[in-house]
C-alpha cells in the first residue's frame, strides 16, 4: 500500500474539515484473504480531496 501525505497550512475561508474523516474504508474478507475497499466512497473523497486542494491553492494564491 502506498501513500502519500501532504501537510497544509492553515489559511483563512478553507475549509479543512474533510480531513477529519478516513480518505478510504476497507474490510477484511475471510474467505479470500484479502481488503476490500469501498471505492465509490473512495470516489467521492477523492473528489472532495481535489476541491480541497483547489480551495487551499486559491486562498494561497490570494494570500500573496
Amino acid at each position: 500500500m502506498n501513500i502519500d501525505i501532504a501537510l497544509l497550512d492553515s489559511l483563512p475561508n478553507v475549509d479543512h474539515t474533510i480531513l477529519q474523516i478516513p480518505f478510504g474504508k476497507s474490510k477484511w474478507n475471510r474467505t479470500n484473504s484479502s481488503f476490500e475497499w469501498d471505492l465509490d466512497y473512495m470516489k467521492s473523497m477523492t473528489t472532495r480531496q481535489k476541491e480541497l486542494l483547489e480551495a487551499y491553492e486559491e486562498a494561497k494564491r490570494l494570500t500573496k
